[in-house]
């Protein structure tokens, strides 16, 4: 996944940008830089990007620690991984 394609709107490219950033795969590791795309993504509905914010929220990285935040997040990407889950 590129910038690139991130930049153009796409929500995978997004969300995956975000875990490189919050874990320094391939990019020096950034909070603000995994919030912003993270954010973005979970803003087109993507569920890696909802859960990827959930754990900022939870943990504080980037942002004040929000336990409900977290689990609203978390709550809207449970059912579809549980989908996927099944499915597989």
């Amino acid at each position: 996944m590129s910038r690139q394609a991130a930049e153009a709107g796409d929500a995978d490219a997004m969300a995956h940008l975000g875990h490189m950033f919050a874990n320094g795969a391939g990019v020096p590791a950034s909070n603000a830089s995994a919030l912003r795309w993270f954010r973005a993504a979970a803003e087109r509905g993507h569920p890696s990007g909802q859960y990827g914010l959930g754990y900022l929220h939870l943990a504080g990285y980037g942002l004040p620690k929000d336990a409900a935040a977290a689990l609203a997040l978390f709550t809207k990407v449970a059912p579809i991984r549980l989908l996927l889950k099944r499915a597989l």
